[in-house]
């Protein structure tokens, strides 16, 4: 087996990190060129082995996950508590099944319906022909959809808690973004962001267990019913109901209305006739704006990706950005051409990483996409839509992907038009 090539420099000079969470895109590319699609850095003080190739990273996440953590840990646990973010071997896998059998359970509750409730009375309140910020409005659309499947929160006749819980999943993300100092600040009355991120923490999780009290019925009465503690159950309603799910999935309908404000209309009204179609445009903005850079791990048995041996010991990360636009499995990587995955089968949708993959894979996959097919094919039936010219789209990558400015676009209602859908998407370079 070869050395990964690169260097992982000597302790806290030779540390990366700065240059890495300032634009991992970038700091991913800079080194592609110079060393490969894998190469070596140090990252969080720790020997870190990149992998952007998309075949390393389908390795590492399928065929090595009996070798390897998760590497959240120390970066997350205070902020968010015991959960299966933090847990590994015989726990991870009995609480994969836990969790499986709580969304199994969801599938009773006709949540597509109830989605699609939400979705339309948030959409019917969007002003035709007014400028908007997409990445606040879908945040706020997709926090109430969360907090009202996952809590049973009705924002109608509860206004003031919800408004106090998305003050205070707010408060609870910035921990997540910040130095992990819980400390005062000598003679003043301020704390860290850290510390506020702890106590919004400590707030949440009592709402959480009121809940968990309360309701007879839906996810807070299926947590009750398969952990075996109140506890356990808290702290994966906490990870269900945090920032961390809307802003992902802002992140992805953001970039799917910016990625498709330049289709003609009838391009778009063919994913409404052809479910094939939606599948397709959603799964090319996963592949180009995954909202999470990729995954860290960490080493505790010497694996082999691709021919390089990555020590116990070792952290590694993928990116999901770059495997995605590996030349070597995605032909015109950097051209966003829906029609790609019109041909492909079902097992090729595996090919992206937008939700991790493997054993580990993300458990609400079916979920995620319902909700993302829903407020999309809601969107395309009432809207047409522009991105105001002039503007910044570039994109910022951590922590979610988005664009760096506050892009505003202009909906307007669509009149109620047939169009033939003989027409497929065209490839759009951005």
């Amino acid at each position: 087996m070869s050395c990964v090539p690169g260097s992982a420099g000597l302790p806290l000079i030779g540390d990366k990190s700065v240059e890495y969470y300032k634009d991992p895109v970038l700091f991913v590319e800079n080194r592609i060129r110079q060393h490969g699609r894998i190469f070596l850095s140090r990252i969080l003080s720790k020997p870190t082995v990149f992998v952007a190739s998309h075949v390393g990273t389908q390795q590492l996440l399928n065929d090595c996950h009996e070798s390897i953590d998760l590497g959240y840990k120390a970066l997350m646990h205070k902020v968010y508590g015991d959960n299966i973010l933090f847990s590994d071997g015989s726990e991870a896998a009995d609480l994969r099944t836990i969790l499986g059998d709580i969304f199994k359970k969801s599938e009773t509750l006709q949540l597509e319906e109830k989605i699609n409730q939400l979705v339309n009375k948030s959409l019917h309140s969007i002003i035709s022909g007014e400028k908007l910020c997409a990445y606040k409005y879908f945040k706020k659309l997709t926090t109430e959809l969360c907090l009202t499947l996952f809590l049973n929160l009705d924002f109608d006749k509860s206004k003031q808690l919800a408004e106090d819980i998305c003050s205070l999943t707010t408060t609870h993300w910035h921990g997540i973004i910040s130095v992990p100092l819980d400390v005062k600040i000598p003679f003043t009355h301020s704390t860290s962001t850290f510390s506020k991120a702890l106590e919004a923490k400590e707030k949440l999780l009592e709402i959480i267990d009121q809940k968990l009290s309360q309701e007879s019925q839906g996810f807070p009465n299926f947590m009750k019913e398969e952990f075996n503690d109140k506890k356990s159950a808290a702290d994966h309603l906490l990870l269900l109901t945090s920032a961390l799910i809307p802003k992902a999935f802002a992140s992805l309908l953001t970039s799917f209305v910016l990625a498709t404000s330049s289709h003609v209309k009838r391009d778009l009204q063919e994913a409404i006739d052809n479910p094939a179609m939606m599948d397709a445009l959603l799964l090319e903005v996963q592949r180009m704006w995954p909202p999470f850079q990729g995954g860290r791990r960490l080493v505790r048995k010497d694996i082999n990706i691709c021919g390089y041996k990555i020590p116990k010991g070792h952290a590694v990360v993928y990116s999901s950005y770059a495997a995605h636009r590996d030349p070597n499995v995605f032909a015109e990587p950097n051209s966003f051409i829906p029609s790609r995955w019109l041909d492909r089968k079902v097992e090729d949708r595996r090919q992206l990483f937008c939700f991790g993959g493997g054993p580990r894979g993300c458990l609400g996959t079916q979920l995620i996409l319902t909700i993302l097919k829903s407020v999309c094919t809601s969107m395309i039936s009432k809207f047409t839509w522009k991105v105001e010219p002039d503007q910044n789209i570039s994109y910022k990558w951590m922590p979610v992907s988005r664009p760096r400015d506050d892009v505003q676009v202009i909906f307007k209602e669509r009149l109620a038009v047939t169009f033939d859908t003989d027409t497929r998407s065209r490839a759009i370079s951005l």
